[in-house]
């Protein structure tokens, strides 16, 4: 499988890059969706083949800026390390060759790449651009002092290593030209997607508002690490509603690489029609 696969959105030059990718398995549903497995694992056996899940990090080049959406796992599981800055590398960029990161939330998956093993900044020149009610709940001490020592120091180091370059970004005003925020909250409080437009061209990266393909059907299922599911149920649902309406490209975080594609409908039911994507390999 390749590691990074082209994805044009007008003047927008765009990139998915994989992080990683593992193979779902039924037990894993059960777990994930702890009131819904049932349902969830009927869906995924009437799949035509397996379906892995994988972190896809879109890299997008605007105006001459290089600005990467959310920085992956990094080496916080030995078993599971990331993968971004190898796919990076096929490419020839270079870490320090970012300009700006823009994290969706402050899930380790997310945020984890974001220093490296000694505890420095990865993208040593990049601006961090993190949502306003994201940020004000995780770094809240009340909030910390509730998390393991582990995940409550990773949060202080990370944006103490960034508090210089740190952007707290609130509403949809362009971060760059052609990216902006999406407001998709509860799956943690300030979750937030990002919208690409460019010449009459749109994309909506979903982030984890959105975990599966098997979703499109079950969108009031409950996934365990939805922090506010009734939120979460309502942002997917609008979510859907959107990209079907104007038929929008939607990226999910977690969809099979490359995560892209479109939503089509067959009578009550919604498919999930990836797109063929060059790869960059």
């Amino acid at each position: 499988m390749p590691d990074t696969v082209r994805l044009p959105i007008g003047a927008l030059t765009c990139t998915v890059l994989c992080d990683g990718t593992s193979q779902l398995a039924e037990t894993d549903l059960t777990s994930m969706f702890p009131g819904d497995g049932g349902a969830l694992v009927d869906a995924f056996r009437a799949l035509p083949e397996p379906r892995p899940i994988s972190r896809n990090i879109l890299l997008v080049e605007t105006a001459g800026q290089r600005v990467l959406i959310d920085a992956g796992q990094g080496q916080l599981d030995p078993d599971d390390p990331g993968r971004l800055l190898d796919a990076l590398g096929k490419l020839g960029i270079t870490a320090g060759a970012i300009d700006t990161v823009i994290i969706s939330h402050y899930h380790l998956d997310h945020i984890g790449g974001l220093l490296d093993g000694d505890g420095n900044p990865t993208f040593r020149n990049a601006r961090l651009v993190v949502p306003k009610r994201e940020h004000e709940v995780k770094m809240r001490e009340e909030f910390l002092a509730q998390l393991d020592p582990f995940r409550a120091g990773l949060l202080r180091r990370t944006f103490e290593a960034y508090a210089d370059r740190l952007d707290v970004a609130d509403g949809t005003e362009e971060i760059a030209p052609g990216v902006r925020y999406a407001d998709l909250p509860g799956h943690t409080p300030g979750h937030t997607g990002v919208l690409l437009e460019s010449q009459g061209a749109r994309l909506l990266h979903v982030v984890d508002a959105i975990h599966l393909p098997i979703q499109l059907n079950h969108v009031d299922a409950v996934l365990v690490f939805d922090a506010e599911p009734d939120r979460a149920v309502a942002t997917r649902r609008g979510a859907l509603e959107r990209v079907e309406a104007d038929e929008t490209l939607l990226l999910a975080y977690h969809f099979p690489f490359p995560g892209v594609g479109r939503i089509a409908r067959t009578g009550e039911d919604l498919r999930w029609d990836a797109c063929s994507l060059p790869s960059e390999d």
